[in-house]
C-alpha cells in the first residue's frame, strides 16, 4: 500500500506539472497569435501534444486504479505479519549492547540468568512461538494454490502477482526481525546456557532459506509481468501491445526454477479474462452498451471496431500457438506431472479456458449481423430507388415502406439491448434481438421476392426475363429471393448453357473446320485474318452470355453451384480467344523465322529451287521445294490485317518478304505438286514393290539430280551446264519434264497397286470362304491370274513380289488350317456332358467372329456282342482310332495340298525350271509346310480330342466288357471278400441296385464324336444275369445278418443278466464286487451308444432287404426283438444307476478303502520287483523268464485293479488322483527285460549244448565254430538288447571261452594220461569220472584262469611221453 500511495503522489505531481506547462503554452500562444504567421499549425501541434499528455495521464490513472483495486483484494490478507516478541528482561538488556555488537553477559547483567531454568524455559517457549510464526509464512510458497478464477471479477492474475510480491516482502521482514539485537541476544543466551534444541530448531526447522529462494525466484519472474498494463489499457491498440508484452514475458519462465508450468497455464488463463475485461471496458467507454450497432456507420464500425479487435484476436492466436509449443517443450524438459492427475503438458494446455473467446464470438456475431444488414440495405436502396415510371403507384409505396423497414429494423430491436453483456441474460437478450431482426428481414425479403416473381411471370419470353433479372440483380444475394426465382433461374441457366455449348462446339471444331473458315476461303480471307475475325465474334458472344448469367445469378455467380461450370467454360473460352496475343504470336513467329533463315541460309542457297532436308523420326533425306508455304498467304494476310486495324503493328520486313515470294509462286506450285505426288506415291510403294518400278524411279532421280549438278550415284554430272536456279531460263522446261516423269511413274504405280488390291481381296476371300478344297482352289487360281497379268505387263523382279504373296497366302491358309483344327476340336468336344456344352456356349458368346461351322466326318460304327458267354466289341478300339486319325489327316490335306503361285509360267528361258527334279518340284509347289506353322497346342488338341473320344469310347466299351465278370466270378467269392462288414454289404446291395437301374435305360446307342456304339443285343442278357446275381447276394447278406442279429441279441441278454446280478447294496457285497459292479456299470454306460448304433444298423439292413423284396427263412429273428431286448437292458441299467446313486456315500467309503489296500499292494509289489528283478547276467534265462512271468501277472492284475478303481471313482464322483504310472513304468521295464532275456535264450541254450559236450568226444574245432556262431548271433541283436547286463555277461563269458581255446586245444593231446587227468581234476575240484567229464565242467571250474598250472602238467606229460618214445 505504501508503494501504491507513492505512485499516486507521483502521478498527481506529474499531472500538476503537465497542467502548468499546458497553461504556459496556452498563454504564450495567445500572446504571439498576432505576430506568428503559422499560428494555426502551432496551435494544432500544441493541441496534439496536449492530447497525448492527457492520454498518458489517463493511462497512469488507470494503472493507479488497478493497483488500488488490487490492494483492496485479499491477496495481502493471506500473508500473516510476523513480529517476534522477546522477554522484557532481554529487551531491556538489548538496549545496553554496545555499537560494536559484542555481547558480554556480565556487562549486560545476564550472568545470573544462565542458571535460572524458569527464565530459560520462558525464552525457549518464546523461540518455539517464533518458529510457529515463521513457519506460517515459509509454508506458503509450496502450499498456496493459484487464486480461484471461478469469479470472473476476481482478477486472479493480478492477485497472483501481488501475492508473490507481498510474500517476498514478508520473508524479508522475517529476516530483518531475526537480525534484531534482542533476538540475537536471546539466541546467544540460549546457546550459552546449553539450550541448543531451540536454537537449532530455529535455524533448521523454519525453512526460511528455501522459502526465500522460492519466493524471490517467482517474484523476480512475475514482477515485470505486464498484466497491470493490460488491465489499465483503455483503447484497443494498447490492449494489443499489452497482450504482445504478456506473451513476450511468458518464455522468461526458463529462468525460474520454482514457478511450475501448471501455475503458468492458470496465469495465462486468468490473463485472458483480464484481456476480455479490458476490451469490454474500452468498447463500453467509447460506444456504451449498443453503440457498436446503432451509434456508428458500417465503414466507421469496420475501421474502429472490427479490424482492431480482429487484429488483437489474430495476434493472440499467433502468440498462443507459439506459447503452446513452448509450453509442451518446457513440459518435456521439466517432466511435468500435475498432482495426482498426472496430466501431460498437452492435456494441461487443452484444459485451459480462454475467457476472451466469448467476447470474440459475440463480436463475430455482431460483425455478421452488421455485414448482412449493410448488404441488405444497399441492395434494397439500389433496386427500389431506381424504379422507373412504368411501375404503378402501389409498387412505389411498397418500395418506400420496405426501405424504411430495413433502415429502422436495428434501431427498433437493439435499442434496449446491451450487446456487450456476456452473461446468460445478455446472451438471451442478444439472441432474441437477432431472431426479431431475422423475422423482420424475412418479411421484407418475402415482399421483394413476390414483387420479383410477379414481374418474371409477366415476362413473355427469355429476353424479358433477362431484362427483369438485370433490373433486380442486387436482390439475388438474399436466400429467400433466390429460392423464389429458382425455377426461372434454372430455365435461363439452361438457355445460357445451351448457348455456351454451341459456342464450345464451334470452338472445339476449331476455326479451320468451321463454316466460317470455308466462307473466309471463298471470300479470299487468309487464315490468320479469318481466325481473328472469328475469335472476335465469339468473344463478343461469350461476354454477352456471361453478363446475362451475372444478371440471373448475381455478382458471384461463378462461385455458385449452378453457375460454376458455366463460369469455368466461359473463362476457358475467353482465355482462348485473345486475338491480340494470337496476332503478336504470328508476327513474332514470322520475325523469328526470318531472323533464323537470315542466320542459317545464305542468299545463294535461297536461289536453289529444291533442297534436300531431313524429315521424319528416322531423319530420312527428302526433296523439298525451296519455297515456304506461308509466303503464299503473306501479302493477303497483311492486306486484311490492315483492314482490321493492325497496320501499325505490321513490320516492314514482312511486306518485303511477301513481294519477293510472289514472283516465285507459279514454278514453286508446280514443283510442289510434282514432289508431293512423288512423295505420296513413294509412300504407297512398299519395299517388296520397289524393284517392280525401279526404271521409273531411276528416271525421276536423274531429273532431280539436274537441280544439284550431280549424277544419281553421287558423282559429278558430265556434259551439262550450271545448276538449275530460280532465275535461270531452263527453269520452266526442267519443271515440265519432271512433272511428266512423275505422271508416268504415278500411272505405273497405280496399275501395280490395283493388282495388289486384287491380291488383298483374294487373300481376304481366302480367309472367308468355306473350308472346302474347291473354294480354296478357285481363290488360289485367281491370284495366279493376277501374277500372270503383271508378268505380261513387263514388271521386273516379279518373282520377289510373288514370294511375298506366297508368304501372305501361307499366313492366311495357316490361320484357316488352325481355325479348321479349332473347329475340329469344337465339333468333337464331349457335347453329351452339360459342362462341356456350357463351356462351348461361353466360347461362342465371348468371340462370335471365331465361331466356325461344325466339321462333318463319316460315321464309324461299333457293335457290342455276346458270343459263347464272352462280351466283345467289333471293330476293336485300335481299329477305330486308326479310322478316326485318317479322317483328321484328310481334313488337314484340304489346305496343305493347294498349289502355290508361280511367277515364271511365261518365262520360257528361265534357267531354274530345268534344275529341279519332279519330286522336289511337286513337294515345293504345295503348302505342305503349313502343317509346321500351326500352333502345337491346337494340333495337339485335335489329336487329344480324338484320344479323348477314344478314351471315353474305351471306358464305355470296357464298362460293357466288365460285365464279363458276371459270368467269370462266383457270388461265394464276393461274399468271402465282403466278410461280415454290414456297411460294405449295404453299400454293395445299393450299388448293385443302382447298376441294375442304369441297365434299364431305353437307349441302345452311344455316340463318341463320329463313333456310334450299338449295344442293344447284349443289354437284355446282362440284365438277366444281374437279376440272378442280386438274388444270390441278398441271400448271402441275409445269412450274415441273421447271425449278427442272434449274436447281438445274445450279447445284450448276457449284459442284461449281468446287470441284474450286480449287487451294490448293504454289507453283503464285498469291496471287490462293488468295484467290479461300479466298473461294469461305467463300462455299460460307455457301450450303450455303440450298441444302440449297432442295433439301428442291423434294423436298417433288415429294412433294406425288405425293400428289395427278399424272402426271409422261417427261423428269422426280427430286428424288433433285438431292439426290445436292448430297451430292457437300458431299463435295468437305469435302475442300477439309480441304486448306485442312492448308495453313493457307502460305495465311496468302500472304494476309498479298497483304493488304499490296492495302493499298499502296489507298493509291496514294486518293492519286491526292485529287489528280485533279474538284472544280473549270471542268472539263467529260464529262471529269469519265470521270475518275469510271475511279476508280469501280478503287475497286470494290479494295473487292472487300479483301472477298475479309477472307473469306480469316476462313476461315484470321487476325486481321481493323477494317474500313477509306476506300475506302467515297471511293466514297460519288465517287457524290455523280458525281450532281452528271450533274445539271449537262444545263444545261452547253444552255449549250454556246447558245455554239455563230453570231453572225451569233444572236437575243439567244432567248439570254436560253435562259439563263433554264438558270437555272431549276439552281434545281430539290436542295440537296446546290448545295453543290459544279461547280454554283457553272456558276451564276456563267450569271449573268455574263446580266449582259452588254445589251452583246450593243447589239452586235447594223447600225452595226458589218466594220472595226469586225475591231477588236473583234483586241482580243479572236479570229482567225477573222466568219462563223465564235459567241456562245461572245465570252463566252470576255471581252467582258463589256471593256464600256468595246466601248462606245467602238459609239460610234464609231454616230457614223459618223449622219454617213453
Amino acid at each position: 500500500c505504501e508503494n501504491v500511495l507513492k505512485a499516486l503522489e507521483e502521478k498527481d505531481e506529474e499531472k500538476k506539472e503537465e497542467e502548468k506547462k499546458e497553461e504556459a503554452e496556452t498563454e504564450a500562444a495567445d500572446a504571439g497569435a498576432e505576430n506568428a504567421p503559422d499560428t494555426t499549425q502551432e496551435e494544432q501541434q500544441r493541441r496534439k501534444k496536449t492530447s497525448n499528455i492527457l492520454e498518458g495521464l489517463e493511462d497512469k490513472i488507470r494503472e493507479l486504479d488497478v493497483a488500488l483495486g488490487q490492494c483492496r483484494r485479499t491477496a495481502l490478507g493471506q500473508i500473516p505479519h510476523v513480529n517476534l516478541r522477546v522477554h522484557p528482561d532481554i529487551a531491556e538488556a538489548a538496549l545496553k549492547i554496545p555499537s560494536s555488537g559484542k555481547i558480554d553477559m556480565d556487562d549486560l547483567g545476564l550472568t545470573s540468568k544462565l542458571s535460572d531454568d524458569e527464565f530459560l524455559n520462558q525464552l525457549q517457549t518464546g523461540v518455539s512461538h517464533w518458529i510457529d510464526q515463521i513457519r506460517k509464512i515459509t509454508v506458503l510458497p509450496a502450499s498456496t494454490p493459484f487464486p480461484s478464477g471461478e469469479d470472473e471479477a476476481a482478477n486472479a492474475d493480478l492477485e497472483e502477482v501481488s501475492f508473490w510480491t507481498a510474500l517476498e516482502a514478508a520473508l524479508k521482514n522475517v529476516r530483518s526481525e531475526l537480525s534484531k539485537p534482542e533476538v540475537e541476544l536471546t539466541l546467544t543466551l540460549l546457546k550459552t546456557a546449553k539450550r541448543f534444541l531451540a536454537t537449532i530448531a530455529l535455524e533448521n526447522n523454519t525453512g526460511l532459506d528455501s522459502a526465500e529462494a522460492h519466493a524471490s525466484d517467482v517474484a523476480n519472474y512475475l514482477r515485470n509481468y505486464p498484466v497491470q498494463a493490460l488491465a489499465a489499457a483503455h483503447d484497443l491498440p494498447k490492449i494489443g501491445s499489452a497482450i504482445d508484452a504478456v506473451f513476450a514475458h511468458v518464455p522468461k519462465i526458463r529462468q525460474s526454477r520454482f514457478y511450475d508450468l501448471e501455475r503458468l497455464a492458470r496465469l495465462v488463463e486468468a490473463t485472458t479474462l483480464t484481456l476480455r475485461q479490458s476490451m469490454e471496458s474500452a468498447l463500453r467507454d467509447r460506444y456504451k452498451s449498443n453503440g457498436i450497432i446503432l451509434g456508428t456507420t458500417y465503414e466507421q464500425y469496420q475501421k474502429d471496431v472490427y479490424f482492431p479487435t480482429q487484429d488483437i484476436f489474430v495476434r493472440f492466436d499467433d502468440q498462443y500457438e507459439q506459447f503452446t509449443d513452448f509450453f509442451v517443450e518446457q513440459g518435456r524438459r521439466r517432466r511435468v506431472s500435475s498432482g495426482d492427475s498426472k496430466k501431460t503438458p498437452s492435456e494441461i494446455v487443452k484444459g485451459m479456458k480462454l475467457y476472451h473467446s466469448t467476447l470474440r464470438d459475440r463480436l463475430e456475431a455482431i460483425h455478421h449481423f452488421r455485414t448482412q444488414h449493410e448488404k441488405l440495405h444497399s441492395v434494397v436502396v439500389e433496386v427500389l430507388t431506381g424504379d422507373d415510371e412504368e411501375h404503378s403507384l402501389t409498387d412505389a409505396e411498397d418500395s418506400t415502406a420496405a426501405m424504411r423497414e430495413v433502415e429502422e429494423a436495428p434501431l427498433a430491436l437493439f435499442a434496449a439491448v446491451d450487446v456487450l453483456d456476456l452473461t446468460p441474460r445478455g446472451n438471451a437478450a442478444f439472441a432474441t434481438a437477432l431472431e426479431g431482426y431475422d423475422r423482420k428481414i424475412d418479411a421484407i425479403e418475402e415482399r421483394l421476392a413476390r414483387l420479383l416473381r410477379d414481374k418474371l411471370e409477366a415476362s413473355q419470353d427469355a429476353e424479358d426475363m433477362f431484362r427483369v433479372f438485370a433490373r433486380f440483380n442486387p436482390l439475388l444475394t438474399r436466400t429467400r429471393v433466390r429460392a423464389a426465382v429458382k425455377e426461372f433461374q434454372i430455365q435461363l441457366i439452361s438457355t445460357v448453357g445451351d448457348a455456351i455449348e454451341k459456342l464450345r462446339a464451334k470452338f472445339t471444331h476449331k476455326y479451320e473446320s468451321s463454316s466460317a473458315s470455308s466462307i473466309s476461303r471463298l471470300r479470299g480471307i487468309p487464315p490468320v485474318s479469318g481466325k481473328i475475325l472469328w475469335a472476335k465474334q465469339m468473344e463478343r458472344q461469350v461476354h454477352a452470355l456471361m453478363k446475362r448469367m451475372g444478371d440471373v445469378l448475381g455478382a458471384n455467380w461463378g462461385q455458385q453451384l449452378e453457375g460454376r461450370q458455366l463460369r469455368r467454360s466461359g473463362d476457358e473460352l475467353l482465355s482462348k480467344l485473345d486475338a491480340r496475343a494470337f496476332f503478336r504470336a504470328w508476327v513474332s513467329e514470322w520475325e523469328r523465322d526470318l531472323s533464323s533463315d537470315a542466320a542459317t541460309v545464305n542468299a545463294r542457297l535461297n536461289s536453289y529451287p529444291i533442297l534436300i532436308v531431313r524429315e521424319g523420326p528416322n531423319g530420312a533425306f527428302v526433296a523439298k521445294v525451296n519455297f515456304d508455304e506461308k509466303n503464299e498467304f503473306l501479302f493477303r494476310e497483311i492486306r486484311h490485317l490492315k483492314w482490321l486495324g493492325y497496320e501499325r503493328d505490321i513490320p516492314r520486313t514482312l511486306s518485303l518478304v511477301s513481294e519477293e515470294s510472289l514472283a516465285r509462286y507459279p514454278h514453286a506450285m508446280a514443283l510442289k505438286t510434282a514432289l508431293r505426288s512423288y512423295a505420296v506415291i513413294r509412300e504407297l510403294i512398299t519395299p517388296e514393290l520397289e524393284p517392280l518400278v525401279m526404271p521409273q524411279l531411276r528416271a525421276i532421280r536423274e531429273s532431280v539430280a539436274e537441280a544439284f549438278d550431280v549424277s544419281p550415284d553421287g558423282g559429278k554430272r558430265a556434259g551439262s551446264g550450271r545448276r538449275i536456279r530460280w532465275e535461270t531460263k531452263e527453269m520452266a522446261e526442267w519443271v515440265a519434264g519432271l512433272t511428266e516423269l512423275v505422271s508416268r511413274f504415278e500411272e505405273r504405280v497405280e496399275t501395280l497397286l490395283r493388282a495388289c488390291d486384287k491380291v488383298d481381296i483374294a487373300l481376304d476371300l481366302l480367309g472367308k470362304v468355306n473350308y472346302n478344297g474347291a473354294n480354296f482352289l478357285n481363290v488360289v487360281q485367281s491370284v495366279q491370274k493376277i501374277v500372270d497379268e503383271l508378268s505380261l505387263a513387263g514388271y521386273m523382279d516379279l518373282s520377289m513380289w510373288v514370294d511375298v504373296v506366297d508368304d501372305r497366302m501361307g499366313v492366311v491358309l495357316s490361320k484357316r488350317l488352325q481355325g479348321a483344327l479349332q473347329a475340329w476340336c469344337n465339333t468333337y468336344e464331349l457335347h453329351d456332358e452339360d459342362s462341356m456344352d456350357e463351356d462351348s456356349e461361353e466360347k461362342k458368346d465371348a468371340d462370335p467372329k471365331e465361331t466356325l461351322p461344325p466339321v462333318s466326318v463319316p460315321t464309324i460304327g461299333v457293335e457290342i456282342l455276346l458270343r459263347n458267354q464272352e462280351i466283345s466289341a467289333s471293330p476293336s478300339v485300335p481299329t477305330v482310332r486308326s479310322l478316326f486319325l485318317n479322317e483328321l489327316h484328310n481334313f488337314m490335306g484340304i489346305v496343305c495340298s493347294l498349289p502355290r503361285p508361280a511367277s515364271g509360267r511365261f518365262e520360257v528361258f528361265d534357267s531354274r525350271t530345268g534344275t529341279d527334279t519332279s519330286a522336289t518340284f511337286e513337294r515345293t509347289q504345295t503348302f505342305n509346310r503349313l502343317v509346321h506353322s500351326v500352333s502345337p497346342e491346337i494340333l495337339s488338341n485335335a489329336y487329344a480330342t480324338i484320344e479323348l473320344h477314344i478314351q471315353k469310347m474305351t471306358l464305355f466299351v470296357n464298362q460293357w466288357l466288365s460285365y464279363q465278370s458276371l459270368w467269370d466270378t462266383r457270388v461265394v467269392d464276393v461274399a468271402s471278400v465282403m466278410g461280415e462288414d454290414i456297411d460294405r454289404w449295404q453299400a454293395l446291395l445299393l450299388e448293385a441296385t443302382e447298376a441294375r437301374t442304369a441297365l434299364d435305360s431305353t437307349a441302345t446307342l452311344a455316340k463318341f464324336g463320329p463313333v456310334t456304339i450299338n449295344y442293344d443285343k447284349v443289354q437284355s442278357q446282362v440284365n438277366l444275369k444281374y437279376d440272378s446275381w442280386q438274388k444270390e447276394l441278398q441271400s448271402c447278406f441275409a445269412t450274415i445278418l441273421a447271425q449278427r442279429l442272434h449274436d447281438s441279441h445274445s450279447k445284450i441278454t448276457k449284459a442284461k443278466e449281468k446287470l441284474e446280478a450286480v449287487s451294490l447294496e448293504g454289507a453283503s457285497a464285498s469291496t471287490n464286487e462293488i468295484v467290479l459292479g461300479v466298473t461294469f456299470l461305467q463300462e455299460m454306460k460307455q457301450n450303450l451308444e455303440p450298441w444302440s448304433e449297432e442295433v439301428d444298423k442291423l434294423i436298417e439292413s433288415e429294412r433294406l432287404l425288405k425293400r428289395q423284396r427278399h424272402t426271409f427263412r422261417g427261423d428269422w429273428m426280427e430286428g424288433s426283438r433285438v431292439k426290445g431286448q436292448f430297451h430292457h437292458m437300458e431299463q435295468v441299467l437305469a435302475k442300477r444307476n439309480r441304486t448306485m446313486e442312492e448308495q453313493i456315500p457307502l460305495l465311496q467309503s468302500r472304494v476309498v478303502a479298497e483304493d488304499k489296500i490296492s495302493a499298499q499292494r502296489v507298493a509291496d509289489l514294486l518293492s519286491n520287483w526292485e529287489q528280485d528283478k533279474p538284472l544280473r547276467g549270471n542268472v539263467k534265462p529260464e529262471e529269469a523268464i519265470d521270475i518275469l512271468t510271475k511279476f508280469e501277472f501280478d503287475m497286470k492284475k494290479a494295473k487292472l485293479d487300479h483301472e477298475n478303481l479309477i472307473k469306480a471313482k469316476d462313476a461315484l464322483g470321487l476325486e481321481v488322483a493323477t494317474g500313477d504310472s509306476a506300475v506302467s513304468d515297471c511293466l514297460d521295464e519288465l517287457t524290455d527285460m523280458k525281450e532281452v532275456w528271450e533274445a539271449v535264450t537262444g545263444p545261452y541254450e547253444s552255449l549250454e549244448e556246447v558245455k554239455d559236450t563230453p570231453w572225451s568226444t569233444a572236437v575243439t574245432r567244432k567248439i570254436r565254430k560253435a562259439l563263433d556262431d554264438i558270437m555272431a548271433d549276439l552281434r545281430s541283436l539290436p542295440n537296446r538288447v546290448r545295453q543290459y547286463d544279461a547280454f554283457t555277461h553272456l558276451n564276456d563269458t563267450i569271449k573268455g571261452y574263446l580266449s582259452g581255446y588254445g589251452l583246450l586245444s593243447d589239452m586235447k593231446t594223447e600225452a595226458l594220461k589218466d594220472r595226469h587227468w586225475k591231477t588236473i581234476l583234483s586241482r580243479l575240484g572236479i570229482h567225477v569220472p573222466f568219462t563223465e567229464l564235459t567241456v562245461g565242467m572245465l570252463w566252470d571250474k576255471g581252467i582258463i584262469n589256471r593256464k600256468k598250472e595246466m601248462h606245467e602238467i602238459l609239460t610234464v606229460a609231454q616230457g614223459e611221453m618223449h622219454e617213453i618214445l
